[in-house]
């Protein structure tokens, strides 16, 4: 970490030394190992290493940013030197500033357990054994299996940062997901699902077999799927999925699309914009968390917030240059480890309290307008009737605007997805129109 930081600091200083009024320069040096397992056999072993090195210019009004790969002094050199000449033909840009200094306190020192102090000694033959515990659990299930695609992957990443006002900093982190994609025969068509976990440490990926069995259970469970008849209906979005979801109203949140007013919730902060159990956190200092960090790409230190409170919109999602267009203060650009705090129910008893309806369990393709709010997917899962999960569903539609779709939120599920960034139960929406034969 040391020696990134060292150059990084050097990338700096070169750059004022050649004519810049400010620089920041960005450092990340991964490692990535993947094993695929099929059929018994290891279809796929990938290992790859890569550094990088990214340069933003600011140079009397003009900015602009430049990445490489070649971290030899000698190419530097060269390749500041070029980033500064390509600033200079710019046009001014009064916003591109860094960020001021005062953001960069009470920065969290404490670790946020992200990285695995293991790792290193993980080895071939360990990581082969997983992949090989994976698909032996996805044959374990009874019934026509085609194939199973059993996949691990690792990784360890280094970054840092350091900027002319005075940040410097630095993190490591792991990662760790095992999976597996089956495919089944049903009269000839081929239906096939999947299940995938991640972690920081190679002890949250438990039990690697249950991994493979959950993913070939779903996609047995995909057999005989049929279309409902159109209508607006009561849909659980089970907890794995309801990322996908959630997914796009976080991006009207972005700053970019509240300054240039092409989001749906322009001028809705302090407003009501869903139900009173729509609660929205984003949690940056989440130990463990897949999207945990002290700081953001502008430096920014970053903490817990509340983005939607009992309904109510309590804020945005705003970096340094789009507060300053916006003429207010930066917020942090992006969501880290997104909660939506759990209820006391399960799947089970929500379906029985809705008596019928659809559970959502995987969206395929369609659209959404950060503008507008209009949605637009495809989906499977299966239907509800008289209370209990009947067979299974799929070419069918959910289609309304996230505007409307947060105030329909009507239940909360107890069962929080752990094993992603999106840190959420399944969620129950009444009234939602849903379009199949």
């Amino acid at each position: 970490m040391k020696k990134l930081i060292d150059l990084a600091k050097h990338v700096v200083h070169t750059s004022l030394k050649q004519g810049a009024n400010d620089a920041a320069v960005s450092m990340e040096r991964k490692r990535f190992i993947e094993l695929k397992q099929r059929d018994g056999k290891l279809e796929r072993v990938r290992e790859s290493s890569s550094s990088s090195l990214t340069l933003s210019v600011y140079a009397h009004g003009r900015y602009s940013q430049h990445s490489t790969s070649d971290l030899r002094p000698s190419a530097l050199g060269s390749f500041v030197e070029q980033a500064i000449t390509i600033t200079k033909f710019l046009e001014p840009d009064e916003h591109r500033q860094l960020i001021d200094p005062k953001y960069y306190a009470d920065r969290r020192k404490a670790p946020l357990e992200i990285r695995d102090t293991g790792y290193e000694s993980i080895d071939t033959r360990k990581r082969t054994e997983l992949v090989r515990a994976v698909e032996a659990g996805a044959k374990r299930p009874q019934g026509p299996i085609i194939s199973v695609n059993a996949q691990y992957q690792d990784e360890l990443s280094e970054r840092v940062r350091v900027h002319s006002n005075g940040f410097e900093d630095g993190d490591a982190s792991t990662g760790f997901w095992i999976g597996a994609v089956t495919s089944v025969d049903d009269n000839g068509k081929k239906p096939e699902d999947w299940y995938f976990i991640g972690g920081r440490f190679l002890s949250d990926m438990k039990d690697p077999e249950a991994v493979g069995g959950e993913a070939s259970r779903r996609a047995l469970d995909r057999r005989g799927q049929k279309k409902l008849a159109s209508g607006t209906m009561n849909v659980i979005v089970e907890a794995r999925t309801a990322g996908r979801l959630l997914g796009y109203f976080i991006r009207a949140l972005n700053g970019r699309g509240i300054q240039q007013q092409r989001s749906f919730l322009v001028d809705k902060k302090g407003q009501t914009v869903g139900s009173e159990l729509f609660t929205l956190v984003d949690d940056p200092l989440l130990p463990r968390g897949m999207a945990s960090a002290r700081f953001d790409p502008d430096g920014m230190s970053l903490k817990k917030r509340t983005l939607v409170d009992r309904g109510r919109l309590q804020g945005y999602l705003i970096d340094n240059y789009y507060a300053r267009k916006l003429g207010v203060a930066p917020t942090g650009g992006s969501a880290t480890n997104v909660i939506i705090p759990p209820g006391q129910q399960s799947v089970e008893q929500m379906c029985a309290q809705l008596g019928t309806g659809v559970l959502l369990t995987g969206m395929l393709g369609g659209n959404a307008d950060p503008s507008s709010g209009d949605f637009s997917h495809g989906f499977k899962g299966y239907e509800i009737k008289n209370g209990q999960l009947g067979g299974p569903i799929g070419e069918m539609n959910i289609t309304g605007s996230h505007k409307t779709l947060w105030s329909k939120l009507k239940m909360v599920g107890n069962d929080p997805f752990i094993y992603s960034r999106w840190r959420l139960p399944s969620l129950v929406f009444e009234g939602v129109s849903v379009s199949g034969a």
